[in-house]
């Protein structure tokens, strides 16, 4: 008796089970940006539809949360995709601001900006503030809901931020009571060779400099010196600083005569106190602090206002 053998190819039938591709969703998304201690800066809150969305919403809200021990909202101003939309908003809660965007004739929301929202940084705020999207509703015509997606945002008031890109955005605090001051911005990696980045003026106590170069180091610190008119910018520059016996410390700096100029230390590069002021004879002016009772200190000089 023969036998019949029957061979199944699978082949075909497995291509045919292959699960079609997700389909994308269009996403409500808050900026990240860059902030500064007491100053306001806007948020953008963006509407992206990928290439094979559906282009169907009309209306949408959505609550942005944030810290507000640090920051502040203000009433929102209407993105330029909304021409054809009304833009409503409340806070309902400290710390939360709910958008509603609506077109009372139908019209579709696009691609880009659906509002934009102030936020006042607080004056001594150097740390970053995440900005969450809550309760995210897309809406069609026929009131049917979409299915979107989200992304958060951020406002960034670190003192130094470092893009993509590698270039530094930063500032210093500088003392100028009003009057306008030229500072020059200098950048090292070991507190002892520095190299001029920026020369800015400011009437503010906010410095603002960008640093093209920062992201070919691993770290980098700056500091803010006055231009000084006549002697130089090296004036103002700080020699080798000398560990004595008894834990204490010395170094020298060049004074312009008839100067004064204050001694400041820091324990982490942000709070300055005061600890002694000099009146420059126009040579070398040297200072001898006390370190026992820190286990790290930082120096600086400011010429007195």
């Amino acid at each position: 008796m023969k036998r019949l053998v029957v061979k199944l190819s699978f082949g075909l039938l497995g291509l045919l089970l292959l699960p079609a591709p997700a389909h994308a969703v269009p996403k409500l998304i808050a900026g990240i940006v860059r902030g500064f201690p007491g100053r306001t800066v806007e948020v953008p809150i963006s509407l992206r539809y990928l290439t094979n969305d559906v282009r169907d919403v009309v209306a949408l809200q959505a609550d942005v949360v944030f810290d507000a021990t640090g920051v502040a909202d203000n009433t929102p101003v209407a993105g330029f995709i909304t021409s054809n939309h009304v833009l409503a908003s409340s806070a309902p809660f400290s710390g939360t601001r709910r958008l509603l965007v609506y077109s009372p004739a139908g019209s579709v929301l696009t691609n880009g900006n659906v509002a934009q929202i102030p936020f006042n940084v607080g004056p001594n705020e150097y740390r970053n503030f995440a900005l969450r999207l809550t309760n995210v509703i897309l809406v069609r015509a026929d009131a049917s809901q979409v299915p979107g997606g989200k992304i958060d945002g951020a406002i960034a008031v670190n003192q130094v931020y470092v893009g993509p890109g590698g270039q530094a955005d930063g500032f210093l605090n500088v003392t100028t009571n009003g009057v306008e001051q030229c500072y020059i911005i200098q950048a090292t990696t070991d507190f002892q060779t520095w190299s001029d980045v920026q020369t800015n003026s400011t009437e503010e106590a906010l410095l603002q400099f960008i640093d093209p170069e920062a992201g070919g180091y691993p770290k980098r610190f700056y500091r803010a010196i006055l231009c000084e008119t006549g002697v130089g910018a090296a004036s103002m520059q700080v020699g080798m600083i000398t560990q004595l016996p008894g834990g204490r410390v010395q170094f020298d700096f060049n004074g312009a005569s008839g100067r004064s100029y204050v001694i400041q230390a820091s324990t982490n590069l942000t709070d300055w106190q005061n600890i002694r002021t000099n009146v420059g004879l126009a040579g070398p002016i040297s200072f001898t602090d006390s370190f026992s009772n820190f286990t790290r200190r930082f120096y600086r000089v400011k010429a007195a206002d």
